[in-house]
C-alpha cells in the first residue's frame, strides 16, 4: 500500500481518500494521542468509582439552592412555586428569571424533573460521575503518565469536598463537566 498526501492507494484496488489529520487546538501542531484499550478501561473503572460513590448518597436532603433548580427544571421559564417567605407574609414566589442565569442545567435536567426529584437527582449523579473519566481522559492524549491520569481521577472520584457536590443538583459539577467537554473535543479537533 502506498500513501500520499490526499490518497492511499491499495495494491489492488483503487485509490481512496483520506481524511487530513486533526490537529489538536489545545497543543498546536501536534495530533491527540490515541488510548489504548487498558486505557479505555481504567476510564470505565472511573466512571463506575465516581458513580457507586454518589449514588450511596443519592438519599442526602435536599439543599435549599437544589429546591430551587428542581422548581426551574420543572417549569422551565414559567417557574412558580407556593413556597413563600419565612414570616408567612408573602406570596408565591417567581422563577422564571432563573431559568435564563442557567439554561444548560435547565434544559439537560428537565425531562428527569419532569419525572420527580428521584429521578432529577439520578441523572445529575450520572452526569456528575463523568468528571472523572473526563479528566483522566483529557489528561492521557495530552501525554500524561497512565499512573497520573488514574490517581487525578480517583482523587476526582472519591474526595470528600468533591462528593457532596456532584450529589446535589448544583451548577458547578455539571459546568466542569461541560469544559472538560469542551476541552476534549478542542484537542481532537
Amino acid at each position: 500500500m502506498t500513501e500520499t498526501k490526499d490518497v492511499v492507494q491499495a495494491e489492488d484496488g483503487p485509490a481512496a481518500p483520506v481524511a487530513p489529520p486533526r490537529w489538536s487546538l489545545l497543543t498546536p501542531g501536534k495530533l491527540a494521542d490515541k488510548l489504548e484499550r487498558f486505557d479505555v478501561a481504567i476510564l470505565v473503572v472511573l466512571y463506575v468509582l465516581a458513580l457507586a460513590m454518589r449514588w450511596s448518597l443519592r438519599d442526602a436532603n435536599p439543599y435549599t439552592a437544589e429546591a430551587t433548580h428542581f422548581i426551574v427544571s420543572r417549569g422551565l421559564w414559567d417557574s412558580t412555586t407556593s413556597i413563600r417567605y419565612l414570616d408567612g407574609i408573602g406570596s408565591f414566589e417567581d422563577y422564571s428569571w432563573f431559568f435564563w442565569q442557567r439554561p444548560m442545567l435547565v434544559l439537560t435536567l428537565w425531562p428527569f424533573a419532569s419525572m420527580s426529584f428521584e429521578a432529577y437527582r439520578g441523572a445529575h449523579i450520572a452526569l456528575a460521575s463523568t468528571i472523572p473519566l473526563l479528566a483522566a481522559w483529557l489528561l492521557r492524549t495530552l501525554g500524561t503518565s497512565r499512573l497520573a491520569a488514574l490517581l487525578a481521577g480517583i482523587v476526582l472520584a472519591v474526595h470528600p469536598i468533591l462528593l457532596p457536590w456532584g450529589v446535589l443538583v448544583l451548577p458547578d459539577s455539571m459546568m466542569i463537566a461541560f469544559v472538560l467537554g469542551a476541552l476534549l473535543a478542542a484537542h481532537h479537533g
